[in-house]
């Protein structure tokens, strides 16, 4: 019976796909118009032709500009460069043993004595490039570290 019902059921899907295929050379929608195709670019005008842009000049104001831009090229800081100063209060990151402060991830701040609800300033380095595993924050390397 087993068999039987399994045959079936083949069979079926076998009917259906079949009758989902169609035939190729059937029309399926309606017939194609005939005779000239339409233009649809802008009017004929009479007179002379408008300026074309000469190279270098400026682009016209207000428009905004189709140049692509590119990322800054690889080891290049994206923030700013040299020390940086931040004060503020410290926070916990999502992560276990991660410090945020104002939307820089400390790295290095529990070796200064840092820990999360002090309100500190610190100057350190900002390191784009640096891989951690508190996902979030930009790295800053903590040099230094005073309390309030």
């Amino acid at each position: 019976m087993r068999r039987v019902r399994v045959a079936v059921v083949a069979v079926v899907a076998c009917l259906l796909v079949g009758a989902c295929g169609g035939q190729a050379d059937e029309p399926t929608g309606p017939a194609p118009p005939t005779g000239p195709a339409p233009t649809t670019g802008p009017a004929p005008t009479t007179g002379p032709p408008p300026p074309s842009p000469t190279r270098g000049a400026p682009a016209p104001s207000g428009k905004p500009s189709l140049a692509p831009t590119l990322p800054p090229a690889p080891g290049r800081p994206i923030g700013p460069s040299g020390p940086v100063t931040v004060r503020g209060t410290v926070e916990e990151g999502v992560e276990a043993g991660c410090l945020l402060l104002r939307g820089y991830l400390l790295i290095g701040g529990r070796e200064h004595g840092i820990r999360a609800g002090a309100t500190v300033t610190v100057t350190g380095q900002v390191q784009p490039d640096l891989v951690s595993t508190c996902q979030q924050g930009t790295p800053l390397r903590v040099d230094t570290v005073r309390p309030g």
